[in-house]
This record gives C-alpha cells, sequence and structure tokens, in this order.
C-alpha cells in the first residue's frame, strides 16, 4: 500500500468519525446512533488490523465508541469500552497523560445521569486531576470538567464544594473565553441557582442579570437562553418582593410571559419533563492522535450534552425554572451541565 493510500484511509476515517461525533452531539435517533455504533465498530477493526488492537488511535475510537453505546443506552457496553480505553491510554502514555481526561470526564458523565454518584465524583476527579496536571493554567478544558464534578457535589447538597469548583470554573472560564462568552454565562447561572438553593436572593439576582446579559447579547433577546434565564431572574425578584423588578424584566422581554404560560401548560400535561443533573455534564471529544502531554481535545457542545453541555459548548439542557417565589426561595431545579 503506498504512502498516498494509506493519507487517504486516514483522512477518510477522521470524517468518518467526525461525522459520527455530529450526529451524538445532535441527539441521533436509534437508527442513526446503530449506524454510527456500526461504523465505529469498522474503524476500531481497521485500526486493530493495521496498527495494532493497542495502538493510542484504538484508544480514542474505542472511548467514540463508548459515548456511542452510552447515548444508544447500553451502558454496560459503554463502561466495558471506556475501561479499555483507558487501558490502552495508561499502557502507552502513563496514569496521568491528557488524553486519559475526556475518557475519565464523558464515563463520569454516564454515572451522573444514572445518579451514581459516587462513581462519577471519583471519575471526574481524576479528570481534573489531569487537566490541571497536564494543561495550562487557567485551560478551558479544566473549567469544564470543574463545572461538571460542581454539578455531582450540588446533587449531592454539598454546596460548599460546588460552589468552589463553580467559581474556579467561572475564573477560568472569563480569563480563556472573555467576561461575555457564553459558557460564562452557564457558569454565573450555576452559580445563581446554587445560591438560590440556600435562599442567598441576594446573591443569586446579580449572576442572573449577568446571565441574562451574555445570553441576549450571544443570542438575542427571544432566543430560549435568553427567556429561560429572564424567567428565573423574574422568580427571584418575586421572592425578594421587587414588584417594579418584574415588571421591568417583563417589559425587557416581553416574550417570557407568554414562554411561562406556554411552559406550565406542558408541565401540566405531561408534555415537557424538566431535566435534573443528569444531563450528567458536557462531553469532551477525544482526539484521534492523542500525545503526551498535549492539550484536552476540544469539548463537543451537547444540545446543552448542554449543557455545559454541554452548553460536554454551551453547555446541556438547562432545567426549567419554577414560576413563582416559592420556587424562587426553595428551587427544585438542578444546575445546567456541561
Amino acid at each position: 500500500m503506498t504512502t498516498a493510500h494509506i493519507r487517504t484511509g486516514a483522512s477518510i476515517r477522521r470524517g468518518l468519525v467526525s461525522l459520527v461525533g455530529v450526529l451524538l452531539c445532535l441527539g441521533a435517533t436509534p437508527s442513526l446512533r446503530a449506524e454510527s455504533i456500526e461504523a465505529l465498530t469498522a474503524e476500531l477493526a481497521e485500526i486493530e488490523k493495521q496498527q495494532g488492537a493497542e495502538h493510542q488511535n484504538a484508544a480514542a475510537v474505542l472511548s467514540r465508541l463508548a459515548d456511542a453505546h452510552r447515548e444508544a443506552g447500553d451502558q454496560a457496553e459503554a463502561a466495558s469500552l471506556y475501561q479499555r480505553s483507558l487501558d490502552i491510554y495508561e499502557k502507552q502514555l502513563g496514569p496521568d497523560a491528557a488524553p486519559l481526561a475526556p475518557v475519565l470526564n464523558n464515563w463520569a458523565q454516564m454515572y451522573a445521569v444514572d445518579r451514581k454518584y459516587d462513581e462519577a465524583e471519583a471519575l471526574y476527579q481524576r479528570a481534573l486531576a489531569i487537566c490541571e496536571k497536564t494543561l495550562e493554567p487557567d485551560h478551558k478544558e479544566t473549567a469544564l470538567v470543574a463545572s461538571n464534578l460542581a454539578g455531582v457535589y450540588y446533587a449531592q447538597n454539598r454546596y460548599e464544594r460546588a460552589e468552589e469548583l463553580w467559581r474556579q470554573a467561572l475564573a477560568i472560564r472569563e480569563k480563556a473565553l472573555g467576561p461575555n462568552a457564553p459558557e460564562v454565562a452557564t457558569s454565573a447561572e450555576n452559580l445563581a441557582r446554587l445560591f438560590q438553593a440556600q435562599n442567598r436572593l441576594d446573591q443569586a439576582e446579580p449572576m442572573y442579570r449577568r446571565a441574562l446579559t451574555i445570553r441576549e447579547e450571544a443570542y438575542g433577546p427571544e432566543a430560549p437562553e435568553t427567556l429561560e434565564t429572564a424567567r428565573k431572574l423574574i422568580a427571584v425578584y418575586k421572592a425578594q418582593g421587587e414588584d417594579a423588578q418584574v415588571d421591568w424584566v417583563r417589559f425587557q422581554f416581553p416574550a417570557v410571559t407568554e414562554q411561562a404560560e406556554q411552559t406550565e401548560q406542558s408541565e401540566q400535561t405531561g408534555l415537557a419533563t424538566p431535566q435534573d443533573l443528569t444531563s450528567g455534564g458536557e462531553t469532551l471529544e477525544v482526539a484521534e492522535t492523542p500525545e503526551v502531554g498535549g492539550e484536552t481535545p476540544e469539548t463537543a457542545e451537547t444540545p446543552e450534552v448542554g449543557a455545559e453541555t454541554p452548553e460536554v459548548g454551551g453547555e446541556m439542557p438547562e432545567e426549567e425554572a419554577e414560576q413563582d417565589a416559592e420556587a424562587a426561595s426553595n428551587p427544585a431545579e438542578e444546575p445546567a451541565q456541561e
């Protein structure tokens, strides 16, 4: 086989795996998921044949294949594939190499969705330690993993630790992405929800306002993300008895009232189910050819997996906010996950 053929084959494989990643991020239907699993399985077989079963490229595809099985609901197979991927990376690169972080993060996400918080915490902690050791200071992927781990602590009512990590994620994102990045809005809103859960409404309000300003600028005044945040801010103002501020938000975002009524009606009829922590966090994308000490690959936004993903970009879909003042002072919803 010529060098040109090898390069062409590698390009095709990269394109195929990238397409699979797009399908997963867009929330592929079961038939598309099955097709992606079949394609990745074929890709893995080709790599194992040409490069060996313990090549780093095999580890990368194994992790993507695990993501596909997780999306299809086959958690047992996904766990087995994540473990195989980790075993190869650890053997080839060592236990603290950067390419392990996405595998650990995505595996943890699976457990968080299933509310297996002890397992998720251990994997997220290891992923975060690797990011902090191998990536440059204030790297955005470190913020992503820290935010995902904070979500696990939040779900367990370990608010002090959750606040510490969400503040860390916010500071990193401000420095790495700029103060007006959508990811900054997600971090601000996560902190707002944390404060709201503890009835620290005076601290929740400015965080919601900041998130609202960023989202209005990024997405527009009538975007779903913007209106969701506006609704949550209104709930806080109601709990504080700030009727003038409630009227101001409704004046600035006239679509919010109609959206809130539609959401309430959908929930009453069982057509909409707010998501809890349980998007599990934002997914990290695995590079096809990882290098020792190299950067953790770019984040694949989850149609905010995100949250958080996502906003694994943006972040994972956020939960529905409570519609009244009582919910503002004692919210039941969970934070947006990366």
